[in-house]
């Protein structure tokens, strides 16, 4: 009897479902209508003029849809991934962004007491310095003067990546490098990217050997509660925004729900320097429903890859989920 027990046991054993990873799924929907002056294709995905310009779109990858996976492995360990898509509600992405559902960040990582280890595909380190509270919104500070651009700065994403991240002297420190990815010998350039965050002091590097010079950005801010401030100093070769050395200073303080704003660059030369000026305000109707609105003013200087001076007076929904 006991024998006939113990095979039952072990088929059910043999037959049950395995143990599968816990799935979430989550994402963001946004709209926004914009108008201003100064904008072109470069600047907006679709507007294929520098004079007056009106829309509806999420021309700047604000919406997006995300899986994440966990699973326990026991002895403090867990493994974990990511795969997370842009996703454009307003025309499906066919004028306005570059395709209907473009990649964003994903990756497959171990996490435990050494803190966690990942490869994939990333936000950038230096990406999540961020402290503009409109990003991805043409209330932007980021290529209108008040941030950088790029990569390698807060924009895009990297691939190919390694990143390791971990608890350092109170503070959360965020590495990432593709020194390991064996097509930087087949002319992909090597890339570091480093950030850490210590309560209200944010730290940010990016070094690049795609060119002799002009290959690192490096940031320091403040954030309070009600107020920001951060410093930067970019490369060349590693700011989109102008190509070439640049520094740049951007303050923002909140009162409520209504956020003011302020931003400079200063370029190597005259023609690159740069002022931005934002009055933004964020409803938020519940933990998942909120409103952007504002007005935004960038005088971009004169130099040919910039265009002249841009407005812009937005209101976008946006929804979690």
């Amino acid at each position: 009897m006991n024998k006939k027990v113990i095979a039952m046991a072990v088929t059910a054993a043999m037959v049950a479902p395995l143990a599968q990873a816990e799935v979430e799924l989550s994402g963001r929907a946004y709209a926004e209508w914009s108008t201003g002056t100064g904008m072109t294709g470069a600047v907006i995905p679709g507007v294929n003029d520098a004079g007056d310009y009106g829309q509806i779109s999420d021309s700047r990858g604000h919406g997006r849809f995300r899986m994440k996976a966990s699973d326990d492995l026991g002895n403090g360990m867990t493994m974990y991934s990511k795969a997370e898509f842009q996703i454009d509600v307003t025309d499906g992405g066919q004028t306005k962004s570059a395709t209907t559902v473009g990649a964003r960040d994903g990756y497959v990582g171990l996490k435990g007491d050494f803190g966690t280890f990942a490869m994939g595909r990333f936000n950038g380190a230096y990406k999540t310095t961020n402290v503009d509270p409109f990003i991805a919104t043409q209330l932007e500070a980021r290529g209108n003067g008040g941030a950088s651009s790029g990569s390698l700065a807060h924009n895009g994403f990297n691939s190919s990546m390694m990143q390791y991240t971990t608890k350092v002297g109170g503070g959360a420190l965020n590495f990432q490098t593709n020194a390991l990815n064996s097509d930087v010998n087949n002319g992909v350039a090597t890339q570091h990217l480093l950030s850490y965050k210590m309560g209200a002091i944010i730290f940010g590097y990016a070094t690049t050997d795609a060119a002799a010079t002009g290959n690192s950005n490096m940031k320091l801010a403040y954030k309070a509660k009600n107020f920001t401030v951060s410093y930067e100093s970019v490369g060349a070769n590693t700011d989109t925004s102008v190509g070439e050395d640049a520094t740049y200073i951007y303050a923002n303080y909140r009162m409520g729900d209504y956020t003011v704003a302020f931003g400079t660059r200063s370029g190597t030369t005259a023609a690159s320097d740069a002022t931005y000026v934002m009055l933004g305000g964020k409803k938020n109707f519940s933990k998942s429903s909120s409103m952007y609105y504002g007005y935004r003013s960038s005088d971009v200087g004169t130099n040919a890859t910039l265009g002249n001076g841009t407005t812009a007076l937005v209101v976008g929904l946006r929804q979690d989920f």
